[in-house]
């Protein structure tokens, strides 16, 4: 089992935006890939470092922030695969990770 350990919080984030905003739901779920956040579960995305001010931006340009809890976590704990996609993605290096 792995242990992250950043020095500095990740970000996770949990959100239910209505369908009467479908459109900026889903652009709001390609940005967060496309900047590199992983799907833990349909609508729950994490990020191994903090990010709550772009996070605020996006949700703010997009009318969507009161549907958009943000989470910071102190360690990711347990999860080999995921671990393995943010250093995949060249989000994370290897010295970040601690066995």
């Amino acid at each position: 089992m792995k242990s992250l350990k950043l020095g500095i919080k990740s970000g996770e984030l949990i959100f239910d935006i209505p369908d009467s905003k479908k459109v900026a739901r889903n652009i709001f779920r390609e940005r967060l890939k496309n900047f590199g956040f992983i799907l833990l579960q349909e609508s729950v995305f994490i990020f191994p470092f903090e990010c709550k001010k772009e996070l605020d931006f996006i949700t703010t340009n997009y009318y969507i922030k009161p549907y958009v809890k943000y989470i910071l976590a102190d360690f990711l704990e347990g999860d080999d695969i995921l671990i393995k996609r943010f250093l995949d993605l060249d989000i994370l290096t290897p010295r970040m990770i601690k066995t």
